[in-house]
């Protein structure tokens, strides 16, 4: 994979892809999710520039390909169509990166430090860290949408049916590779998939019609449905330490958009 994303964006192009390489190239990308991730939030070695060649560890290898490379080629697979929803409705390449995402998301949550016995109050740095992570791959996933939406190539992006789209139940085997997530993270993913859905939606209309908000309020509400998920299964909800995950969340959410725009250079 880090080969074939090097080759599609040998010329800074790998936005511009092949109609029948979409499906299956943006398939292929969700069974990187967790390599995906890492590049997108800043953790993959080398990032953001990338490394040559893959992090060789066994099983744990994975790819580092250059961050601005990777969302290049993320935005051209993203309206391949790769099946359909419950109700017909057609579902793109892109949705099923954003599910895998939010999933794989989710579950790294999960993994902080719990908020034991007289930290529920405090500032855990373990859930600012990760709170970043989270904040700054969303960040770029809504940036990949919005593009979608500015170059009117997905008419269905603002027109979401709330879960069925970017809700776990609508798209069936279309995922079946990616790692099998704990129950915490299925309730988190099931507290935050309404709101979720409503936001991301919001923001793909609000960029159609060149009304975004400076602050991105409404992509910023969907990373914090998630952070406010996790707080509130840790019974820290309203503490500290969960105002301040959410504040590193926003903050790495627009840096996160900003520098895929860049990648992107569709903003006007």
């Amino acid at each position: 994979m880090q080969q074939t994303i090097s080759i599609l964006d040998a010329d800074g192009k790998g936005d511009t892809i092949a109609d029948n390489l979409k499906a299956p190239l943006g398939r292929a990308l969700v069974d990187y999710t967790a390599d995906t991730h890492a590049i997108l939030s800043g953790t993959s070695p080398g990032s953001p520039v990338g490394q040559d060649g893959i992090t060789a560890h066994g099983d744990e290898s994975s790819i580092t390909s250059g961050k601005h490379s990777l969302l290049r080629v993320m935005r051209g697979v993203a309206d391949g169509e790769v099946g359909t929803g419950p109700t017909g409705q057609p579902i793109t390449a892109y949705d099923v990166m954003y599910e895998s995402e939010r999933r794989y998301a989710a579950d790294y949550l999960t993994h902080a430090k719990p908020a034991g016995p007289g930290e529920a109050g405090n500032v855990v740095g373990d859930w600012d860290n990760r709170a970043r992570h989270v904040g700054e791959v969303f960040g770029a996933m809504n940036a990949i949408g919005s593009d979608i939406t500015l170059d009117d190539r997905d008419t269905k992006i603002g027109n979401m049916n709330d879960a069925a789209r970017y809700g776990y139940h609508g798209f069936g085997g279309l995922i079946t590779q990616f790692p099998v997530i704990g129950d915490p993270a299925q309730r988190m993913i099931d507290a935050a998939t309404y709101e979720w859905s409503k936001d991301v939606a919001a923001e793909h209309e609000a960029m159609a019609l060149k009304k975004e908000s400076t602050d991105a309020a409404a992509g910023v509400g969907a990373t914090n449905s998630l952070i406010d998920s996790f707080a509130t299964g840790q019974g820290a909800n309203g503490s500290v330490a969960h105002e301040h995950a959410r504040g590193e969340a926003k903050q790495s959410y627009i840096t996160g958009r900003e520098d895929a725009y860049s990648a992107l250079r569709t903003r006007k």
